[in-house]
């Protein structure tokens, strides 16, 4: 899928959507095992921050219910927010059990083994999907509120 094996660790890097991309298996250490995505694009400047969501975790509504429940948002402006978020790019995200995103980068965590191909294969082609759904939505920000009145 156009990813190379690390020669010093066990991990795969490259670029799908004009996002860097590494993927790894959790450490066992920190009860974290399965699929670990980072990914990394050129600054969106929005102060976006989305996370899995906690008991009293409070954020901005997003039109897809479903994610909502799951996870928290935030961002500096709220129209500039929802409009980086896009349906195909919370279906994206949505396909992962853990998620840290902001402006410029992700983490993405899935509790599926890692080591198998059918696993791995599967992950990588759901990170391809979210990198492909996260340029399209950078395509897709409107500027923020005071650049757009002038």
């Amino acid at each position: 899928m156009g990813l190379t094996l690390d020669p010093t660790e066990l991990a795969l890097h490259g670029t799908f959507s004009r996002c860097a991309v590494s993927v790894k298996i959790g450490a066992d250490d920190d009860g974290k095992r399965g699929l670990t995505g980072e990914l990394r694009w050129e600054p969106w400047g929005l102060g976006l921050s989305i996370r899995n969501r906690g008991l009293l975790d409070f954020g901005l509504d997003v039109d897809d219910e479903a994610f909502a429940r799951r996870f928290r948002v935030r961002g500096r402006d709220e129209a500039q927010t929802r409009a980086s978020l896009p349906r195909p790019l919370l279906a994206a995200l949505s396909l992962f059990d853990e998620l840290y995103l902001d402006d410029q980068r992700a983490v993405v965590r899935s509790r599926t083994p890692g080591h198998d191909q059918p696993w791995i294969g599967q992950f990588v082609r759901q990170l391809a999907a979210l990198c492909e759904a996260l340029d399209a939505a950078a395509q897709a920000i409107p500027p923020p509120p005071a650049l757009a009145a002038q």
